[in-house]
């Protein structure tokens, strides 16, 4: 049987349910999107974001125990002297606190391998510290100085740039998934787009099928009605079909 030929309420039930069939497709598409969006949204923050933040923490760290040993040289062995050492070991420990957490999330080869280099180096500033420390405590003070100008400085400026370029990395990284949390909204806004003007053209065609549908015999049954009115019985109408106009 045609649909055309169908009842009007099953006419209505075919279109309301092609409708529902594109919503439902649509919201699913759409929650798809919206899951892939949360998902790079989730490695921004949840990620890339708390180990730029760890390396910064290590990047001020060394540069504070520089300046600690700096402050020494500069101030002498006295009271103040011993207070700026003092400070050394919680900046110690708060450097291997971060890089303990690191060497917990880096999950890239190539991050591994740049925090590897990291740690490596930060072990020999550690090295170097304790051999600073052992001079003073030696009353060496010209030899800790010499230290602290020479190998210290350069294992410093190294440390540093390999924060630097660790940090570098996973900025990029970090941009590269900013990028595709934006392109994955696109995206959901394009699906929804698309997908709106695909249900509303259904929409307006199924109206015109379905008033076509119920309209055409309607309009016959007039024209032989005002024919018959005009006095020609020989006028018929074709009926076909089990819906309410055949």
């Amino acid at each position: 049987m045609k649909l055309d030929d169908a009842k009007i309420s099953t006419r209505l039930a075919f279109a309301f349910g092609i409708l529902t069939l594109l919503i439902a497709v649509m919201g699913g598409v759409s929650l798809f999107k919206v899951a892939a969006v949360v998902d790079s949204i989730h490695v921004v923050v949840d990620n890339h974001y708390p180990k730029i933040a760890d390396a910064n923490l290590v990047q001020d760290g060394v540069n504070v125990a520089a300046r600690v040993m700096r402050n020494f040289v500069l101030v002498g062995p006295g009271v103040q002297g011993e207070q700026e050492l003092k400070r050394l070991p919680e900046v110690r420990a708060s450097i291997t606190q971060r890089l303990g957490e690191l060497q917990q999330t880096v999950r890239s080869g190539q991050g591994r391998v740049e925090l590897a280099q990291l740690v490596e180096l930060n072990a020999r500033f550690l090295r170097l510290q304790d051999q600073f420390d052992d001079l003073v405590r030696k009353g060496r003070v010209d030899d800790a100085k010499v230290l602290l100008l020479g190998d210290i400085r350069t294992v410093q400026d190294t440390l540093l740039g390999s924060i630097g370029q660790f940090i570098a990395h996973e900025r990029s990284d970090m941009a590269a998934a900013t990028n595709d949390a934006s392109a994955a909204a696109s995206s959901v806004q394009t699906t929804i787009w698309t997908a709106l003007a695909i249900a509303l053209a259904a929409a307006v065609g199924m109206d015109v099928w379905i008033t076509r549908s119920i309209s055409r015999p309607i309009h016959r049954a007039v024209d032989v009605a005002r024919t018959v009115a005009a006095g020609n019985l020989t006028s018929r109408i074709e009926a076909s079909g089990h819906s309410e106009t055949a």
